[in-house]
């Protein structure tokens, strides 16, 4: 319902059709993350007897704290990541348009 209506705004308002395909899918990504969010945790605190919902809870909590980790040792440590693939892609050039894929 939510996607419809704001459909139906944008097109009140004379928008484009790749402007509400770009609104759809940078606007609508944060709803579905908070959303996704409150099922989770809705889920955790409603139905925590399941021993399978305990392990995926466990294993979400290490995901995150992982990523963290991950995070901050590619700020600390950078050269430990460019040695693995991360890094710049060296094809900057200043004053020239972008290629075109770093415009999808």
């Amino acid at each position: 319902m939510l996607l419809m209506f704001g459909v139906e705004i944008s097109l009140f308002k004379g928008k484009a059709i790749y402007d509400i395909f770009v609104g759809v899918k940078y606007g609508l990504m944060y709803l579905f993350i908070f959303l996704s969010a409150t099922l989770i945790g809705w889920i955790f605190t409603e139905h925590t007897t399941n021993r399978f919902l305990k392990f995926l809870k466990y294993t979400l909590i290490i995901t995150v704290i992982a990523g963290f980790i991950r995070q901050g040792l590619k700020c600390i440590r950078p050269d430990l990541f460019m040695s693995i693939g991360y890094g710049p892609l060296n094809d900057f050039k200043f004053g020239v348009k972008p290629p075109i894929y770093y415009l999808t």
